[in-house]
């Protein structure tokens, strides 16, 4: 009770020293110092650990892992199901990884069944594990070897390998069914370490190959109606990427045109690349050519997914009444699906990029409630596209589609069951020219020349980034969600927790002004008190002495008078 007395007074006292200053002051002080606060945090993250951490290359077994390199052939999802009759000690905790040609990847990441908070296996003491888990590995050129590995848990000591397994053909027959756009699935018998160690038990294994070639390699097979997808190098691009846990923020639809490819999608367009139509550097929905969106952009993972069309057969009357296009029907050829978007697009150019950002945050968890297609992002014209020539069968909005809805990540049944895209071709090496290929090159340009640099203040992720006053504009300038994420995450936190002191300030001070006109408690009691009762005691005491020096001047003159009679007596 002494110390929250002693308390009192002082929070009092503050609350009347802040009350002595005009309002904007106080406030316009708490602002600039949060500025300074959140300046100060923000570059020492960007050069701190965190941002070491985030500007490192991904690690095998993650999403993210890069396989564009020559050396590699492809990307390879490998998912673990199940595990079965697992032997071992009394107590099995299992955990799995894989080799690549006898050599083991085991980093945090890419073990199947770890617990990477508590570094540990997911499961303790159980023999038939239910992982269901994903991870991503880069695959090298030639014929590989893939093993699955099982180990036994221990807290101490090295741990044991309870079961191992050949996969490779699980491997091979991914590399065939690569164009299907399926994951196919086996069940191995595994077997214990060592000659004659016999059965160690089973495990559920699918696979899912990504090829990586050149954009020469697969330019010639691209049709009309096939999706692009891009992973942005700029801050708002990873800012989506990591908060729809996806590796691409942003998707496009081919389009063909003679020997030439373009790209129709919904774009800020910051690259500043023309528009094939109107010759004009815009944003919005736009064409460009593909070649200067995959290599002159800010992007540093691009990949497609060819469409493929299997329209069901239809009788001969539905097929000569279907002629022409129809925003419900199903079309009826890839010369028809290439008509239908054509004419989409013509009927769309130019409508601008979603300008109410809120829209593309509420998208991450479906509570866009109407779809407006008066300004469209990416992923929302892509959807709408489809759903206008036919091939969209989700009745979700295309407001809340996602880039990453459209990538074999979430596999969800967006499209007609006659439709399906193949897994994701990588391009390799989107940015090997260090300012866009457009710009260095101009001759290069399909649609006219690049007037803007591929520029540190837009696309400073990796490390170096140049000046902090480069990092903390770029940051600032990117205003499409366009702070880094560690940036966004701490600042957003000190803004809340600071909103939450000045409003809780506010209300105390004016719950103590009332108070105090109401006079039932002053902000400073005793002071108050002290004040009121001297003030009213110098006014008491002058008019008494009025009061008092009329009286004694009357009761003189009366004692005058009085005795003046007693002497004339």
């Amino acid at each position: 009770m002494k110390g929250s007395r002693s308390l009192l007074p002082f929070r009092l006292h503050i609350f009347k020293r802040l009350s002595a200053y005009p309002r904007w002051k106080v406030v316009s002080g708490f602002l600039g110092a949060q500025f300074f606060i959140i300046l100060i945090m923000s570059l020492g993250l960007r050069f701190g650990p965190v941002g070491q951490l985030a500007s490192s290359p991904p690690r095998p077994g993650s999403l993210l892992v890069f396989c564009d390199d020559d050396k590699y052939q492809g990307k390879l999802e490998v998912l673990l199901k199940r595990a079965s009759d697992l032997s071992g000690g009394s107590v099995v905790s299992p955990f799995a990884t894989i080799s690549i040609d006898g050599k083991m990847v085991d980093n945090r990441e890419a073990k199947f069944g770890w617990d990477s908070k508590f570094r540990r296996p997911s499961y303790f003491n159980e023999r038939n594990p239910q992982w269901n888990e994903r991870k991503w590995f880069c695959v090298p050129k030639g014929n590989v070897t893939i093993s699955l590995h099982i180990f036994d848990y221990h807290m101490i000591g090295s741990n044991d390998e309870i079961a191992t397994g050949n996969i490779s053909s699980l491997f091979q027959l991914a590399v065939v069914e690569h164009t299907s756009g399926t994951l196919p699935e086996q069940t191995f018998q595994l077997s214990k370490p060592g000659a004659g160690a016999g059965a160690g038990g089973t495990a559920t294994v699918g696979m899912r190959f990504f090829p990586s070639m050149t954009y020469a390699e697969v330019a010639d097979s691209l049709d009309t109606g096939d999706v692009i997808l891009f992973s942005g190098a700029t801050r708002s691009g990873k800012f989506i990427e990591v908060a729809t846990e996806s590796q691409f923020s942003h998707i496009g639809i081919v389009m063909r045109e003679n020997s030439s490819l373009m790209v129709i999608e919904s774009s800020t367009n910051r690259a500043n690349l023309h528009d094939c139509v109107t010759g004009k550097v815009s944003s919005g929905v736009e064409k460009l050519w593909l070649p200067d969106k995959i290599f002159c952009a800010f992007y540093n993972r691009v990949a497609i997914r060819r469409l493929h069309l299997n329209p069901p057969p239809l009788p001969s009357s539905s097929a000569s009444s279907s002629s022409s296009p129809s925003s419900t029907s199903l079309p009826l050829s890839r010369a028809q699906l290439d008509q239908r978007i054509r004419q989409f697009y013509a009927a769309h150019q130019g409508v601008p990029y979603e300008e109410f950002k809120l829209d593309m945050v509420k998208a991450e968890f479906n509570r866009n409630h109407h779809f407006d297609n008066s300004s469209l992002f990416c992923s929302e014209f892509v959807a709408y596209a489809f759903r206008s020539v036919g091939i969209f069968a989700s009745s979700e909005l295309p407001s809340n589609v996602l880039p990453n809805e459209f990538s074999s990540e979430t596999d969800k049944p967006l499209l007609s069951s006659h439709v399906y895209l193949e897994n994701e071709i990588y391009i390799r090496k989107p940015q090997q020219w260090k300012q866009g290929r457009c710009f260095m090159h101009p001759e290069t340009c399909g649609c006219g020349r690049q007037e803007t640099a591929y520029d540190i203040s837009f696309a400073c992720w990796s490390q170096p980034c140049g000046s902090m006053f480069a990092v903390w504009f770029g940051a600032l300038w990117d205003v499409g969600l366009g702070l880094s994420l560690e940036i966004f995450i701490f600042d957003l936190i000190i803004l809340w927790a600071s909103s939450v002191v000045l409003v809780n300030l506010y209300i105390i001070r004016t719950h103590q002004i009332w108070l105090a006109q109401t006079k039932k408690v002053s902000p400073d009691s005793e002071e108050g008190r002290g004040g009121q009762t001297g003030d009213g005691g110098d006014a008491m005491t002058h008019e008494e002495h009025e009061r008092g020096g009329r009286y004694a001047g009357s009761g003189a003159d009366d004692l005058e008078e009085g005795g003046g009679e007693k002497e004339h007596e």
